[in-house]
């Protein structure tokens, strides 16, 4: 039980004549009085105040998208004759409950509240705190109700701009002349006939479709489909680093999907392995748009941890259940001499059975502390200097991955998604797999 503020005001009216007491004896009887007559007052109230029945319903879609607003609704059914209800929700965080006061005179009350999540991962709601009044409205009875309905939301990657970029990757590529899509040792299968686009090769004219139409037709070359495109997640704790608004894994967890729909929409095999010191998620490659649902529910849970990356198991893990030869997507962040040489010894180890794809990471931060700012103190003449020989020292050690056989892609998180994709397309146009 809760006092009011009615109580709470009636327990301060005696306070003044209390005061007057010490000066005119007689007054203590009358404070002692009211006193005892409030006691006994609010101790009926309360007694009267018998536990309500209230019943709260929660309606919320359980899957959401991350930093998307979605709408919660409550539902208070309680007995007309109680008046005033103060419903508290308790949504994830970072979200604090705030208390809203509800007339259910009327019957049925409906409360809709917006939310919005900014971590993916699985989040789950309390119950719902309910304070009812007492008859006199001396008291605050509140209990804790279970919420009818959903309890939980399961917040994803928002994949809506992502498979736009695959889109309108795969629109663009399509719609560029032969001669810019194709490029060393090109595609090879024929794949439909369209109409001249300036830049195109005379040799790819169809002379007899043309001669019909009369007007000039070029054949399409088409790419090998049905192939392996396996993404090797780095979630150790390189990847906690926020860089921006979001961590370094969320940058590449989104880059991944983009590359992912852009190569299922190519027709290959998509699959996707996380992994840290363990396995943490593991999609087998399989065809079919359907899939990229597959990757979504498997990574909506992952995050990065603090635990040291062991690239070596994981590739060993990986390569027992890859029964051909694949793209291998290896996308990690290296900083240190360790890291790099268990890079070194990553690539070394796939060379010979699948094709590595090493993806870096990189900090913008890091690029703009080497171009130092034109307001700079003296003293940041160290840290730049500190910044370029990391700088340096990447690029050898990219240079090294390049000569072990390794093709390289080294971006910062809001160029990673297209550098991929046109990494993935010159694979395709050069038949490397």
């Amino acid at each position: 039980m809760i006092p009011s503020r009615r109580l709470v005001a009636l327990a301060a009216v005696p306070l003044v004549p209390a005061v007057a007491a010490w000066f005119v004896p007689g007054l203590w009887a009358v404070v002692v009085g009211f006193d005892l007559l409030l006691a006994a007052v609010a101790a009926v109230d309360a007694v009267a105040a018998a536990r309500p029945v209230v019943r709260v319903g929660r309606a919320v879609r359980e899957r959401q998208l991350v930093a998307r607003p979605f709408d919660v609704v409550l539902t208070v059914d309680a007995d007309p004759r109680l008046g005033v209800v103060e419903v508290t929700d308790d949504p994830p965080l970072p979200w604090l409950p705030e208390p809203i006061r509800v007339d259910v005179s009327g019957g049925v009350v409906q409360l809709t509240r917006t939310l919005r999540l900014d971590r993916r991962g699985r989040h789950g709601f309390g119950a719902v705190a309910v304070r009812t009044r007492s008859p006199l409205g001396l008291w605050w009875r509140q209990q804790s109700v279970p919420a009818d309905g959903d309890g939980h939301v399961r917040v994803g990657p928002d994949v809506t701009p992502l498979r736009g970029k695959a889109i309108a990757g795969r629109r663009d590529d399509r719609r560029a002349p032969v001669r810019v899509r194709r490029t060393v040792g090109g595609d090879s299968e024929f794949e439909r006939l369209r109409p001249y686009v300036a830049g195109d090769a005379m040799r790819h004219v169809d002379w007899r479709a043309t001669a019909r139409q009369r007007k000039l037709v070029v054949r399409q070359f088409g790419q090998e489909v049905g192939q392996h495109v396996v993404f090797l997640l780095d979630s150790g704790r390189l990847m906690t680093q926020v860089i921006g608004d979001r961590t370094a894994f969320d940058a590449v967890l989104d880059a991944s999907l983009v590359l992912a729909w852009t190569a299922l929409r190519h027709g290959d095999r998509v699959g996707m392995m996380v992994a840290d010191r363990t396995v943490r998620a593991w999609v087998p490659p399989r065809a079919g748009m359907g899939q990229g649902a597959r990757l979504l529910r498997a990574v909506t849970d992952v995050h990065p941890t603090l635990d040291e990356a062991d690239p070596a198991a994981a590739l060993a893990w990986l390569s027992a259940r890859l029964g051909r030869r694949s793209l291998v997507v290896w996308i990690t962040r290296a900083l240190d001499e360790v890291a790099e040489a268990r890079a070194e010894a990553l690539v070394r180890a796939m060379s010979g059975r699948h094709l590595p794809l090493c993806v870096w990471v990189r900090d913008p931060r890091l690029d703009a502390r080497i171009l130092g700012a034109p307001d700079a103190p003296d003293h940041d003449g160290y840290r730049r200097a500190a910044a370029a020989d990391l700088a340096a020292r990447r690029l050898q050690a990219l240079a090294r991955l390049r000569r072990r056989g390794a093709l390289v892609v080294d971006a910062t998180p809001d160029d990673l998604g297209e550098a991929l994709r046109r990494r993935y397309l010159d694979v395709k146009a050069r038949h490397l797999l």
